[in-house]
């Protein structure tokens, strides 16, 4: 990486954790982690903040990566946000490139697709093909693993320069 000024550098990655519990994940500078445990924008995690102090929960906001250029910043907010983001009060998924959220959605369904004997053995509504229904499930089986697939081998996005970075995975 280029040498980079302070003022380049100035970026963090934070998280407010409520009860010890990680509720947020947020990139800032300043006093942006301050501000934003204060007085969120974000009204499920104020929400959330209220009702801990008002109980007497522990509410912290603690740095995790500091001293970053801001393109960095965002990349592991993103990155946290995305894995984590069923978990979180994130209003979205970050500045996440369309591939990732891509990966991630085709990730999730997979995680939660019932296996194929147990749905084989659900009972079948009415007027539907027993072996049909065999075949759906995996046509959308396959077609989740090929999109992901796709995704984790091909992925294309802007560098923090505005040059177009091409990131070639091996799958494996």
């Amino acid at each position: 990486m280029a040498n980079l000024t302070p003022k380049q550098q100035r970026f963090y990655v934070y998280v407010i954790a409520i009860a010890g519990r990680v509720a947020y994940v947020g990139k800032g500078c300043g006093k942006r982690m301050e501000t934003h445990l204060k007085s969120s924008h974000n009204l499920a995690l104020r929400a959330m903040i209220s009702a801990a102090r008002r109980r007497g929960d522990a509410v912290r906001a603690k740095k995790i990566a500091s001293h970053l250029p801001e393109h960095e910043a965002l990349r592991i907010e993103r990155t946290l946000i995305c894995r984590n983001h069923t978990r979180l009060t994130n209003a979205s998924l970050g500045s996440t490139p369309n591939h990732l959220k891509t990966a991630y959605q085709c990730e999730d369904t997979l995680s939660r697709i019932m296996p194929k004997d147990k749905f084989l053995a659900t009972p079948c509504p009415l007027g539907f093909d027993q072996k049909k229904r065999e075949g759906y499930y995996d046509k959308i089986v396959a077609s989740l693993k090929d999109t992901l697939s796709l995704t984790r081998s091909h992925s294309h996005w802007f560098g923090p320069n505005g040059s177009m970075v091409i990131e070639v995975h091996q799958n494996g």
